[in-house]
């Protein structure tokens, strides 16, 4: 049988494992950090010579060092939310193998067949030719396992790649992992907006009815409402607002001749402008404000409802993730202002979504092994 190469993947491995940047591995070799980047993306081989050399300094064999280790175990986790989706492949000793990120996977945005198309793309290139059947697999999407049959439809997909274990369910499952909590209260505010509260097994969602119905909270309503804002302004039935400056040096033109445009990009071309609100807030802006402080009161109404629904004598940890809490040092003040219930702490999930995923791929790889899981 014919042995595969997995130079590029190992050198990685054992760089990293070493503590040594390719700048410092390049000068201890003679060569640049230009051609280290380049093996460690499978572009050629070095001389024998320089093979030779990088196996006595990482201590192991040739054989070691190019040829795929079949001992080896590798976990993938994605993480798909309203906007992106990323893929990221970890060996059993926690060294990254590769990491891909693509556009949304959400079925309910996209449809399923693109939803397919995504994942399929993303899988295929961060795992470059890894077999499947060494690689568990978790993925927490953005509308897939929440909505219709969505979740078992995508189980059969993730199926037919032959992962040595794997499961899939919503995004939210990412960040029950990253929390690692009994009892806590989970609020995404990406370019959607929902609310979990968790205690035990036990799960009750708050909000995320969507941007038909939710009425803040999120990269959607923000982005919509900059705008409303700027439109009301070019029409003369609101105030006078940065925003409308803001908005018409990004698109190049006024609002209203953007009209079209806004409703062919839809839902995730709308959020893009939200980050227009933090930056009229910094600039004085009132309209900004009222903007943020209505989204705000929104979201801390949401929290208040899993907060009473978790009542506890001690305080509940608040987690709040996605993009919009990147703004914490807005947000939460505003959110602690309009919160009716202060038996409650909010903390911002600061590791990537991706990495819960991970957590997930490896606890159901153990599962699996010690027959407590069927695929």
């Amino acid at each position: 049988m014919e042995r595969k190469i997995f130079f590029g993947s190992n050198l990685k491995y054992y760089r990293e494992k070493c503590g040594l940047t390719q700048k410092q591995l390049a000068d201890k070799i003679g060569y640049t950090e230009k051609s280290i980047s380049k093996w460690e993306n499978e572009n050629g081989l070095p001389t024998l010579e320089i093979l030779t050399r990088l196996a006595d300094l990482f201590g192991i064999s040739l054989d070691e060092l190019v040829f795929e280790n079949n001992d080896l175990q590798y976990f993938l986790g994605i993480d798909g939310g309203g906007t992106k989706t990323v893929f990221r492949l970890v060996d059993e000793n926690g060294a990254v193998i590769g990491t891909v990120q693509k556009g949304s996977s959400n079925p309910n945005d996209i449809g399923m067949e693109n939803a397919f198309t995504v994942l399929k793309e993303g899988i295929r290139q961060v795992c470059r030719g890894i077999p499947y059947g060494k690689v568990s697999m978790f993925a927490g999407l953005s509308g897939g396992g929440l909505t219709g049959d969505n979740a078992k439809v995508l189980h059969q997909f993730f199926g037919e790649f032959g992962f040595a274990s794997y499961e899939n369910g919503s995004d939210v499952e990412n960040l029950i992992a990253l929390a690692d909590r009994d009892k806590c209260a989970l609020v995404i505010m990406g370019t959607g907006f929902i609310v979990y509260a968790l205690n035990g097994n036990k799960r009750k969602r708050i909000a995320g009815w969507g941007q038909f119905f939710d009425e803040g909270g999120c990269g959607y309503t923000l982005g919509r409402d900059a705008i409303t804002a700027t439109m009301r302004y070019e029409d003369g039935s609101g105030e006078d607002t940065v925003l409308a400056q803001l908005l018409n040096n990004r698109i190049g033109e006024t609002a209203e001749a953007h009209l079209a445009k806004f409703y062919q990009g839809g839902k995730r071309y709308i959020a893009e402008f939200s980050d227009l609100i933090f930056e009229g807030v910094k600039l004085g802006d009132k309209v900004a404000r009222d903007i943020l402080e209505k989204n705000m009161a929104f979201a801390a109404i949401m929290i208040d409802t899993a907060v009473r629904e978790l009542a506890s004598d001690e305080r509940i940890p608040v987690f709040i993730s996605g993009g919009i809490s990147t703004g914490q040092e807005v947000i939460f003040p505003l959110i602690e202002k309009y919160a009716k219930e202060k038996n409650r702490q909010l903390i911002r999930l600061e590791q990537e979504p991706v990495e819960g995923a991970l957590r997930r791929a490896r606890r159901i790889y153990e599962d699996y092994k010690k027959g407590e899981r069927d695929l």
